[in-house]
């Protein structure tokens, strides 16, 4: 049978995944809630999108309107939002004067090459990723299942230079927990519910192992172990204990997870902008709190974007048309 309504407990895992991202973009200085955030937060929406994809067989579908479907939901609000940020941040950096024009063409290249500036990287990765696990079902699942995984170790440890090499090893890896998603999606995951509390404690020990900030581009040993055991400990706790009780707020927010994910970098700078020249620096001399701060910030700011992006431009949400409510 294939999905085709929502899954409440995916948006609500979504929700709490997009909060991790904006708390980790936050912070300005290193803490052991960043390190315990950037180690699976992003392997994690790749899951997420890998357990869709099950559900609802997408890779069934014609490729052209994979390929379609997918460069509307994805690549569209990608490139918009990419060369907007891309504007933004020079603007910031020289007020519109001598530099912009350079300053702007020379960071294009990384957006029409589909590395992304930070943090669109994961549309136009997500969008390659996931034509490359469509051509892959074309395979026998033995072959697709090793070339998964031997993807996954040349894009661990290839070395992530020059720059189109980096991409390459980037979405291998998210081939990779794209297929992970796509097997959790043919198990009962409510079952294993409880396994999420000791699966959790034992990731929070070992993003700790470093003692510094490890992220999705690193890749290392011990990141692959958090990344897949806090995926899994998250996707465990929301499938099993969260989804019965569906907060409505935590609903909203994983329903409009693109928007979020593209606005808030606008957000961010704008807060800090405004933290720096009129409150001389107060949010961010809060220690841990500075990021809880900003995240609520942005948040109550999203509600209103969300609003006006879904009813007059839904282009930008990744959606054909205007949602009907």
């Amino acid at each position: 049978m294939i999905l085709k309504q929502r899954v409440t407990w995916i948006d609500l895992c979504k929700g709490f995944a997009i909060i991790l991202v904006l708390l980790g973009h936050s912070y300005s200085t290193n803490n052991r809630l960043l390190m315990w955030i950037n180690s699976f937060h992003m392997p994690l929406f790749f899951i997420l999108s890998g357990i869709l994809i099950g559900l609802r067989k997408i890779y069934e579908r014609p490729i052209k309107r994979i390929f379609l479907d997918n460069f509307q939901s994805l690549l569209i609000p990608y490139f918009i939002y990419s060369i907007l940020l891309t504007c933004f941040i020079q603007f910031l950096k020289t007020r519109g004067g001598a530099g912009f024009i350079s300053g702007v063409i020379d960071s294009l290249k990384y957006v029409f090459i589909l590395y992304g500036n930070s943090p669109m990287w994961f549309l136009a990765c997500l969008f390659l990723a996931e034509l490359f696990l469509v051509f892959l079902h074309r395979l026998p699942n033995t072959i697709r299942y090793g070339l998964a995984l031997l993807g996954f170790v040349i894009g661990v440890w290839l070395p992530h230079d020059p720059l189109l090499t980096d991409l390459l090893c980037r979405v291998l890896r998210a081939v990779f927990f794209l297929t992970i998603g796509e097997l959790l999606s043919s198990v009962n995951l409510e079952k294993y519910k409880l396994l999420s509390i000791p699966m959790l404690v034992v990731h929070i020990f070992l993003s700790q192992w470093k003692g510094s900030v490890v992220k999705f581009e690193d890749s290392g040993i011990i990141y692959i172990i958090c990344a897949l055991m806090g995926s899994v400990s998250v996707i465990l706790f929301f499938s099993g204990f969260v989804k019965k009780r569906n907060p409505k707020w935590l609903n909203y927010f994983g329903k409009n997870t693109l928007t979020i994910l593209c606005t808030h970098p606008f957000l961010v700078e704008i807060i800090r902008l405004v933290d720096y020249k009129l409150l001389r620096s107060s949010i961010s001399s809060l220690g841990l709190f500075e990021g809880i701060v900003i995240t609520v910030m942005i948040l109550l700011i999203e509600v209103p974007i969300i609003w006006v992006v879904t009813k007059y431009m839904p282009i930008l949400a990744g959606r054909k048309r205007v949602v009907q409510k």
